[in-house]
């Protein structure tokens, strides 16, 4: 289970995007699920002020989508994430 603190919310949207812009879905398998993310990402941009809640639900969108790929396509840290580009064997 990943859990992010309230105060790394904004890092961890960043890079939840950059993570996930580097992940390639070779099956295609998981297109519809990013996509969403990245509806509720630009819905969530868009806004002019942003409050805990919106990130709750962007980070909870992120998780989700994070745990349906696979955990270990991306390394989690207390303050960010990456995309795994050598999985662990």
């Amino acid at each position: 289970m990943i859990k992010i603190e309230p105060t790394n919310y904004d890092k961890f949207i960043l890079d939840g995007q950059l993570a996930l812009e580097s992940y390639n879905d070779l099956t295609g398998k998981n297109t519809d699920l990013i996509n969403e993310y990245y509806d509720l990402l630009k819905e969530y941009r868009s806004r002019s002020s942003k409050t805990l809640s919106d990130k709750e639900k962007v980070i909870n969108k992120l998780i989700y989508v994070i745990e349906k790929i696979g955990m270990d396509n991306f390394n989690i840290y207390e303050d960010g994430m990456e995309y795994n580009l050598i999985k662990r064997g």
